[in-house]
């Protein structure tokens, strides 16, 4: 028994040194040990390491060769990264003995081709994913290592270095399960891309290609070709190839069915022939013929965001009855293009008969939004002689869910030849128009949409909205109305947000005016969300206490020095129907002199929550400004 027992404790021991001499960071999980290796100065890959080791990081070291065997008794590794880890030599026998090895990463170590011994990979038949990304020189012509990784037969994503121009030999035929392919190194230098490069792939079920942050200035139009099950092709922040080129390379795709098409940022940059490709109509302005290909693909989802189109044609959007992309589009995303236009281009849009989502926004933070909306406003003007104006009507694709129109405008302002916009829609699961820093509602009254449950006006001119503004929208359950210049003290105004019995979130914050209508929260018992927030208020109106859901109630940076008592009595009846209630008064200058002893001990003793509470900021009767103290030795007359 005695023996035993010694031989259990001298085990221990054992084990414990053996852990305490491993030089990396060693955590456990349900998978088995996650072993940190990271920035320890290792030249080779330390052999105590724990045999249920799942997890193995060793990145920036100075591993020069990856001698053979250097993993022997890591049967469980499940990923291995070797990042940065100063590596040059790969031996062949390197990686055996990870029989469990799923995910191996070897980027950035600048190993060439010629390092990759044929059969480094043979034994690695569980891996699915091998990234080999670098840091590549411009004048280096590569040509991948296909023959060491032909081994690789149950491969399906692989990160490859991006070189000027790609060579893909005969090996890589045999990933007959390499379903992704990603070129988005932080240094990528990959600048042409021809009918052939994918020649190798033919008969593999490649299904993703993506390409992001790369130098491309060369698209062949049969670039794509060769990629017969191809569904998703994604190409982001290529400002030099041009929209023009791009659509183009789309010849090889006619007539596939795709789940998503993304050229993003790939209008002009600033290279050597930005301007020979303005004249030539490469991106701002989007044609019949630039379309040609992409309207006769089944694409699911397009994204051709970031491009600095400034318009679309009123033909660009002229299908064909057989035209295969108004039968499929669901899915549309042309923000931040600056896009203006007329609604006959708009119109087009109803013969997409499957499109539930399009985004044309531009942001308003943007040099060009702020300055566009600093015009607009400057522009703006009351309506007059409503009545004389006709109605537009707008009917939207049969299957629209959500619409973002922000920062968009139209040649002349919709108020000077309208009275009113009836938004027509046949979907009941039309619930989201986002129209923020847009002057498509500025001036006219908005009717119609009855299915609206989000809308967002923020940043439009809403000074001349009608009072029956929203009465239509009797769904409607978030309302953004942030600096809007809407007049909140209008007496026609008690009536503004009546109907809206439904809504939950309001935000008014950003309009600027010290006061608001008594009574325009009367009819309002649904808000759960109030923001107020940036409007020179010195307290709020009574009919706040109508809120009786209210869970957070935004006052930051106003002029309140403190509430009234009907105020708190009301914060207080608040908190006892709707006991999460919280309040935010950062921003404001709070009085902490004798005159607000009452309104200090109120904020002592209630249970209404105020956020951030320790940033407050109070001044005394004296003029000295400092932080909110929650005690009374600071006051001349303490409460008795």
């Amino acid at each position: 028994m005695m023996k035993g027992l010694l031989t259990v404790m001298l085990l221990v021991l054992v084990i414990r040194e053996a852990l305490t001499s491993i030089p990396c960071h060693v955590s456990y999980h349900k998978d088995g040990a996650h072993v940190d290796c990271r920035n320890r100065s290792l030249t080779r890959v330390p052999n105590n390491l724990p045999g249920n080791t799942s997890y193995l990081d060793l990145s920036f070291n100075n591993i020069t060769t990856l001698n053979n065997y250097s993993f022997n008794g890591l049967a469980n590794v499940e990923k291995l990264l070797l990042e940065s880890s100063g590596i040059r030599v790969l031996e062949v026998n390197s990686f055996k003995g990870l029989s469990s090895l799923m995910e191996l990463s070897l980027s950035y170590n600048n190993l060439p081709p010629s390092a990759y011994p044929i059969g480094v990979f043979r034994r690695l038949l569980k891996l699915t994913r091998l990234k080999l990304q670098d840091d590549l020189r411009t004048t280096e012509v590569i040509s991948f290592p296909d023959k060491a990784l032909a081994d690789l037969v149950n491969l399906k994503e692989l990160w490859l270095a991006s070189p000027p121009e790609p060579v893909f030999g005969p090996g890589f035929a045999k990933l007959r399960h390499l379903e992704c392919l990603y070129f988005n190194t932080r240094a990528c230098q990959l600048t042409t891309l021809r009918n052939g490069t994918f020649q190798s792939f033919k008969d593999t079920p490649l299904r993703k290609l993506y390409i992001t942050g790369c130098l491309l200035t060369t698209l062949e139009a049969g670039t794509f070709e060769n990629l017969p099950h191809l569904r998703v092709l994604y190409i982001k922040k290529a400002r030099s190839i041009g929209l023009k080129p791009a659509l183009r390379s789309l010849y090889g795709l006619v007539g596939k069915t795709m789940s998503l098409i993304t050229f993003s940022a790939v209008g002009l940059g600033m290279g050597e022939n930005s301007m020979s490709k303005l004249k030539n109509n490469e991106t701002l302005v989007l044609t019949k013929g630039m379309m040609t290909y992409l309207n006769q693909i089944c694409v699911e989802k397009i994204d051709l965001s970031q491009n600095r189109i400034v318009m679309v044609e009123a033909d660009a959007l002229d299908l064909c009855d057989t035209c295969s992309l108004k039968k499929c589009l669901k899915y549309l995303d042309a923000s931040g293009n600056m896009i203006v236009g007329e609604l006959s281009v708009a119109g087009k849009l109803l013969f997409f008969g499957e499109l539930e989502v399009m985004d044309v926004s531009y942001p308003a933070v943007s040099y060009h939004g702020a300055q566009r909306r600093k015009l607009l406003s400057a522009h703006a003007h009351a309506p007059t002689d409503l009545k004389a104006k006709p109605s537009l009507m707008i009917l939207l694709p049969p299957s629209i869910r959500s619409l973002n129109v922000s920062g968009t405008y139209l040649y002349g302002r919709l108020s000077a030849h309208f009275s009113s916009m009836h938004i027509i829609s046949h979907n009941p699961n039309f619930t989201e128009l986002v129209a923020e820093d847009s002057d498509i509602l500025e001036g006219i009254r908005l009717y119609g949409a009855a299915t609206l449950k989000s809308l967002d006006l923020s940043g439009a001119d809403l000074r001349y909205i009608p009072s029956d503004m929203f009465h239509s929208l009797l769904n409607l359950e978030v309302l953004k109305l942030k600096d809007t210049k809407l007049d909140l003290t209008r007496s026609d105004y008690q009536t503004l947000f009546e109907p809206l019995t439904q809504l939950t979130y309001l935000d008014l914050s950003g309009n600027m005016k010290p006061y608001i209508n008594e009574n325009i929260f009367t009819n309002l018992s649904s808000v759960t969300h109030l923001r107020l927030s940036n409007n020179g208020l010195t307290d709020i109106p009574s009919s706040v206490k109508c809120l009786t859901r209210l869970q957070h109630l935004d006052l930051s940076d106003n002029l309140i020095s403190q509430f009234q008592p009907s105020t708190r009595q009301s914060l207080d009846d608040i908190q006892q129907l709707s006991p999460r209630l919280r309040v935010s008064l950062r921003g404001n200058t709070l009085a902490c002199g004798c005159n607000s002893v009452a309104f200090i001990e109120w904020l002592m003793m209630t249970d209404v929550v105020f956020d951030d509470v320790q940033m407050y900021r109070c001044i005394d009767e004296a003029g000295t400004l400092g932080p909110l103290m929650l005690d009374w030795t600071h006051l001349q007359h303490p409460l008795a």
